[in-house]
């Protein structure tokens, strides 16, 4: 994964945004950490994702999928696990969704 690729389109995504959710959205951008999320819970199937925002306070984080090529939530559950709830397309577009 090109990072700086990645910083790019996330900069750019986020110049769409209100000015007051840009500042959100900046201030819990974190480096992208690859992580793993569940996708299925009856098959417990999980797949590598990477972190790119991440506010402490909210359940909800945005991650980046490589191989997908977009931008998702995930939902961080009761008993800690980290669930991909789905593609959003572009970063602006999945903070959003939140």
């Amino acid at each position: 994964m090109n990072v700086n690729l990645l910083n790019i389109r996330i900069n750019k995504s986020i110049k769409l945004l209100d000015i007051n959710i840009q500042k959100y959205a900046n201030e819990f951008l974190v480096s992208q950490n690859e992580i793993e999320v569940l996708v299925d819970f009856d098959e417990v199937k999980t797949i590598k994702v990477f972190l790119v925002h991440d506010d402490p306070l909210n359940s909800y984080k945005v991650y980046y999928d490589e191989i997908e090529n977009e931008f998702g939530l995930i939902c961080v559950l009761e008993n800690n696990n980290w669930w991909a709830m789905g593609l959003y397309g572009e970063f602006n577009v999945a903070l959003c969704s939140m």
